[in-house]
């Protein structure tokens, strides 16, 4: 007798199972058996299941979605970090002097960042005071009251405006809203020009403040501290580059100065590097020694010496270097010279040493000092010829006596 039934694969919903015995003589029962019973979906297609996984992927996406507008900013920063750090180290490159720079740079943060008008201080160590650089705007940009109140009649102690406390914080600072702000003394020209919203950040070498940029929109805009995070070290970018621009500048008007110093000059000034190559000298060399400049430039100096004293100025040179010992004064010594025409020079030298781009360098001055050589046997003569002429005076005045 079957006492069991089997359904396979029945669809999730609701059944009865409606069943009735038989008897070994076949008699079937009056009454049948009646059983009502559900099957369930699996989980994954009941209706929290799939609610959960569709908030599950709606998240999902957002996040992403949230993830790659933040790493499209964040991407975006870096870029006009970069772009703003190129742009002003290959201004300042270009540029020969800073103030030649100051507006190119200001355009290119404004290019860069979408501000319309834009602003360089210089602090003034000896007054204590900001004093504006240059002024940049917009060629659409009407502002000529605020670029000539910047330019002209203002400057601000430490605290003092925009730029005052910038420089007095040395960190950024955001105005949204410039009429708000009661502490702008050049609201006036800005509300005639349309400007509403501005920020400044130090150009800082090391801590020191040196300068203030500050910049300006007609449109109200929020504080964007991605935009303030980034111009931090752009500010102390621009600091080392303008420090070393200016460094740059004294130097080529220091090397101008000396060059025509040394040009005019009577005596020889020759300059050698660490080992022994003449790279510069100047037109009175010719005079002394008898060669043209052409022929001295990029020569070892031991051509200007006798053959005896070349490798005694080697060793010397040599030791110099390697141990900072000093084999000779360097100043006022007499050593002969070597002219092209192979006679001695006597000459007077004095010498000196710097530092450029981590090498050394030895600048000499050379004084013919032949005609003193001959002043000095001339009057040597003359004392030995009194000297004698007293002595054939006293021994005649000896035999009278006699």
């Amino acid at each position: 007798m079957q006492r069991v039934v089997s359904y396979a694969n029945l669809a999730p919903g609701g059944y009865r199972f409606v069943v009735r015995a038989i008897n070994a003589d076949g008699a079937v029962s009056a009454t049948p058996a009646l059983v009502s019973f559900r099957i369930l979906p699996p989980f994954w297609r009941r209706w929290w299941f799939i609610v959960l996984t569709l908030l599950t992927v709606g998240a999902a996406v957002f996040a992403l979605d949230r993830y790659r507008v933040a790493r499209m900013k964040e991407l975006d920063t870096v870029n006009r970090k970069l772009t703003l750090e190129y742009d002003v180290t290959r201004l300042l490159a270009e540029s020969n002097s800073t103030v030649e720079a100051a507006p190119k740079i200001l355009q290119a943060i404004c290019e860069t960042l979408r501000w319309e008008v834009g602003a360089i201080w210089d602090v003034d160590q000896h007054e204590n005071l900001l004093r504006c650089v240059t002024v940049w705007l917009q060629p659409e940009i009407k502002a000529s009251q605020f670029e000539e109140q910047t330019l002209a009649r203002r400057t601000f102690a430490p605290g003092e405006g925009l730029p005052g406390r910038v420089w007095a914080t040395a960190a950024p600072l955001w105005i949204s809203d410039l009429a708000a702000d009661k502490n702008f003394p050049r609201i006036v020209d800005v509300s005639k020009d349309g400007l509403h919203s501005g920020f400044g950040f130090p150009i800082l070498v090391g801590t020191e403040v040196v300068g203030v940029i500050e910049f300006f929109k007609r449109e109200t805009a929020q504080p964007d501290k991605a935009l303030l995070e980034t111009m931090t070290p752009i500010g102390a970018e621009i600091g080392q580059l303008l420090v070393r621009k200016q460094n740059e500048q004294a130097l080529r008007e220091s090397e101008t100065r000396f060059r025509t110093l040394a040009e005019t000059a009577s005596d020889a000034i020759i300059t050698i590097d660490q080992d022994s190559n003449i790279i510069y000298i100047n037109q009175a060399a010719e005079e002394i020694f008898g060669y043209a400049v052409a022929e001295m430039l990029g020569a070892d100096l031991t051509m200007l010496m006798p053959e005896y004293l070349r490798h005694v100025h080697r060793a010397g040179l040599g030791r110099y270097v390697e141990t900072g010992r000093k084999h000779i004064g360097w100043s006022a010594v007499e050593l002969p010279g070597l002219h092209k025409e192979g006679h001695e020079v006597p000459l007077e030298l004095s010498f000196g040493e710097f530092t450029k781009n981590e090498r050394r360098y030895f600048t000499g001055i050379a004084r013919d000092i032949t005609e003193r050589k001959r002043a000095e046997e001339a009057l040597r003569d003359a004392r030995e010829e009194r000297f004698r002429e007293l002595e054939r005076v006293r021994k005649q005045n000896r035999d009278r006596l006699a």
